[in-house]
């Protein structure tokens, strides 16, 4: 079976992202073939794909799919797996998107308890939702040369992070409420740390094992957000609010 897989290849310098896009060829005995989302124009046959797989890091909510690729997939008459994350973004964009693609199958990761309240089955009574995690270990880190024993690594608590904006909820301040009271705590005691969350700070590639490899233990946050902004209203009331309170903390909206 021949299976395309699309994706945005500008979204790949994360380790997970790459590795779940590998994941495929490399665990399927099916022939995969691989295209950027974002081609302007496609000389591609697409009636030699039986199935056409539309990768997360392709963000139908943000539309990373160029206009030529869209009207091929639709009019493709063979099944169209939909991989998406971060679904509290622009949730009816992907909503939009099933309907435009004839998606038939969405990989989806909001648990099976809330599935409902964000595709109704009444809404989608042809689309199949199947749950799946946001990343998965990947077999290659076995490979990796023999970490220092606990004792040994230099740092005690290691993280990264990032400041997220208020439109996410409470869920997405307290990440970086709870990265930054533990930096000042492991100050105040004297433990070594490693905990930022500044762009800038962020680590990618194999400096990224190498790092938790230095570290004794990492800091846990949950992931996600507790408010879904269907329609962007979210984002326009938190900016507004964000202007009229002068923070200058906050970051802006894009």
């Amino acid at each position: 079976m021949n299976v395309l897989i699309l994706y945005d290849h500008f979204e790949t310098y994360t380790n997970t992202v790459f590795d779940h896009l590998c994941a495929f060829k490399k665990y399927s005995k099916n022939n995969h073939f691989y295209m950027h989302a974002g081609l302007p124009d496609v000389q591609v046959d697409f009636a030699v794909f039986d199935v056409i797989l539309i990768h997360y890091s392709a963000r139908v909510a943000f539309g990373h799919i160029s206009a030529a690729l869209r009207l091929k997939i639709s009019k493709h008459s063979g099944q169209k797996i939909l991989f998406v994350q971060d679904e509290y973004d622009l949730t009816s964009n992907v909503w939009d998107a099933i309907d435009e693609l004839n998606v038939s199958a969405v990989f989806t990761c909001v648990p099976p308890l809330h599935r409902e309240e964000i595709y109704p089955s009444a809404r989608f009574p042809n689309v199949r939702f199947v749950t799946t995690l946001t990343g998965y270990c990947p077999e290659q880190i076995h490979e990796t040369s023999s970490p220092l024993s606990a004792m040994n690594r230099p740092v005690t608590i290691g993280y990264r992070g990032r400041a997220l904006p208020y439109f996410y909820g409470d869920l997405g301040q307290e990440k970086l409420e709870i990265a930054k009271g533990m930096q000042l705590a492991c100050k105040h005691r004297g433990i070594s740390c490693d905990i930022e969350w500044d762009e800038e700070k962020r680590i990618y590639g194999s400096d990224w094992p190498r790092f938790l490899m230095d570290c004794k233990a990492t800091l846990g946050t949950e992931s996600g957000a507790n408010r879904f902004d269907f329609d962007g209203s979210l984002h326009f009331l938190t900016g507004c609010l964000v202007i009229s309170a002068g923070n200058p903390e906050c970051k802006p909206l894009p």
